[in-house]
This record gives C-alpha cells, structure tokens and sequence, in this order.
C-alpha cells in the first residue's frame, strides 16, 4: 500500500471506532455498556478486571484512547530497525534483506500497520533504500479483536493461540523479528518463565539459524518503572536466543531512529533511560519533562479522521480523565539486535 493509502486506512477505521462509540452516546450520556467498556479500560485502577477484547466496543474504545499514540509509537520502533538495516546493507555488512516479523499479543495489529506505513514512508522518500517489502506479519494473540487493521495490503496473519503454544509448536523459522507490544507487562511472571523456557529450547533445537534477529519490546511506562522485574525481561529473552552464545549483542538500535517532519527545536530523539543497563531502554526523553510532542505532528496531520473529536469530546465530558492520547513524552522501548559472530554460521 502507498503512505497515502494507509493514512486513508487509519483515517477511515479510527472513523469507524468513532461511529460505534458514539451510537452509545445519547443525549451527551454513555449508555452502561459504553460506561463499563470505559471502567475496563482503567488499567491502572487496583480494581481493574481486564477487558473483553473480543468485544467490539471496546476495541473502538482503545482504537480512539491508543490508537494514534501506539501507530507512532511502533512505527518509531520500525523506522529505527529499518535504518539500520539500510545502512548495514550499505555497509556490506550482515543484514535482514526483509524483515519478518511475529508480534506477540498483537490485538488489532496496529504494529503491523505501522511497520507497514514506516516502510512505505521509507520507500517513497528515501533514495537508495535497500530493504525489501516485510514479509507476512504473525500475530499471536488469544482473542481475535473485530476491529482490525489485518486486512488486504496490510499482509497480517493471526495464531490464534497462547505464546508458549506458538513458539513450542508454530515457531516460523524464517521469523528474524520478535515484536512484544506491551504484552509482557500483562502477563503473571510464571507466564513469561515459561515463554522464555520454550525461546531456550528452540535455540537449543537450532531454530535461530539466521546471521540477524531483532527482539523489539515496547513496556508501560508505569510498569517499566515501578515493577523491576521488567526491567531484566529483555535480557533474559536475549540469553535465551543466545544460549549458545553465537551472537554479538546491540541495545543501541533506537538511536537510528529520525525523522524530519517538525522543526529542528522539536527533534525528537529516542534516547537511553537507564544508560547503564543491560539491553538499555529508550524513551522520548530529550526535551523538557513538560515537553510533548504531537502525533498528529509526526504524521504530518494527516492522522485527524472525522467524528473522533466530537466523541472524544463528548466521553471527556463525563469522563474527565478519558482522552485519545495524542502526544507523546513517556515512552519505554527497548530494541536490541543480535548478529551471528562470524564463524558461527550453521
């Protein structure tokens, strides 16, 4: 798909979550399925239940909280990957000719739209751009969301299934690309031992033949900060792959990451957080603390589809702390690539 027929995509299904949303506003009012689908949603709350993904309204309710903020997120994460492998490619050096990736917990498969759309913007704008189109993107996940970017031209394919299923039974061999978005700041830790346990035996089985993998994880910011243990999840997934210690590791790939749509006093930067750790994570943090950038920005305000500031106007109204995020300050990302020490090809 060209970058303009994806920003028509975004545009018309962030205009479809929008519809459905506000056929359960009346008279300015949630109705209570719209106010329940609102409390699911309140992920900080102590109180917090989860929310029904397989419900409708509630994927267009996130669709309109995340959407703009997760499409420029991941599509920040991709650019990054891509410029590297752009200038590895210049360089003759060891690279991914195509990136194919298996997102875990992939819901609505807004990652696969913003791989997609930081590749076109690639494509279109850059000359001598070496990758190849990414390949087919894998999406794990247990629930199948009605309200989806997995469509034609977005070249997505759900598995249906837990994640130690999939990578215990369904690894793609070929996959050279691991995509966590938030989900592992989700999941009991008994569930992310186990994950990583079946990463471990696959690299021991050999299924990590290939001279270049990237793991890409994206966290909560509350979670990454109050919750130490996420903190150390990268570089146990890394161990896990590297088990035979075959690979050089780099945690420095998201200073790759660029872009020239605002002016220069607006760059934005991904920047290392915690600069002493292991497997560094990065986040938006070059500016003021106070300092927001907008998505809509980024994108050049192309991403402003019709009828989502009259909902979102309307939930604020009763729901004050309800608002489509639109700027960007506290992001945690961590992208780290593993290159095969030469000699150890299989």
């Amino acid at each position: 798909m060209t970058h303009q027929e994806l920003i028509n995509l975004f545009n018309e299904t962030m205009s479809e979550a929008s519809a459905i949303v506000g056929s359960h506003i009346f008279n300015g009012i949630p109705d209570d399925e719209l106010i329940n689908a609102i409390d699911a949603l309140r992920y900080m709350d102590p109180n917090h239940l989860g929310a029904n993904y397989s419900d409708r309204l509630t994927d267009a309710l996130y669709f309109i909280k995340y959407g703009h903020a997760y499409a420029f997120e991941y599509a920040a994460m991709f650019d990054a990957v891509l410029n590297c492998e752009n200038e590895k490619a210049g360089e003759n050096a060891a690279h991914i000719d195509s990136i194919k990736p298996v997102t875990f917990g992939c819901g609505s498969f807004i990652s696969t739209f913003s791989l997609v759309f930081a590749y076109s913007n690639k494509k279109e704008n850059r000359r001598n751009f070496r990758i190849h189109q990414p390949g087919t993107d894998i999406g794990v996940d247990l629930t199948q969301w009605p309200l989806t970017f997995n469509q034609e031209g977005i070249n997505a394919e759900l598995k249906q299934m837990d994640i130690v299923d999939y990578i215990a039974n369904h690894f793609d061999p070929s996959a050279n690309l691991l995509a966590f978005t938030k989900i592992l700041n989700e999941l009991d830790s008994n569930v992310v031992d186990a994950i990583i346990d079946a990463i471990r035996n696959k690299a021991q089985a050999g299924a990590f033949s290939g001279n270049v993998y990237y793991i890409c994880i994206s966290h909560s910011l509350s979670e990454y900060e109050h919750n130490p243990s996420v903190r150390e999840i990268a570089e146990r997934i890394i161990e896990a792959i590297n088990v035979n210690n075959e690979f050089e590791i780099d945690d420095s790939i998201p200073e790759y990451f660029y872009q020239n749509t605002v002016s220069d006093d607006e760059r934005l930067k991904l920047l290392p957080v915690d600069p002493d750790e292991l497997c560094k994570c990065y986040g938006f943090v070059s500016g003021d603390d106070d300092k927001y950038v907008s998505v809509l920005k980024f994108f050049g305000g192309s991403f402003n589809p019709a009828g989502i500031d009259d909902v979102t106007h309307q939930l604020k109204s009763h729901t004050p702390e309800f608002r489509a995020i639109r700027t960007v300050s506290q992001v945690r990302m961590q992208i780290i690539r593993l290159t095969r020490i030469e000699g150890d090809n299989v």
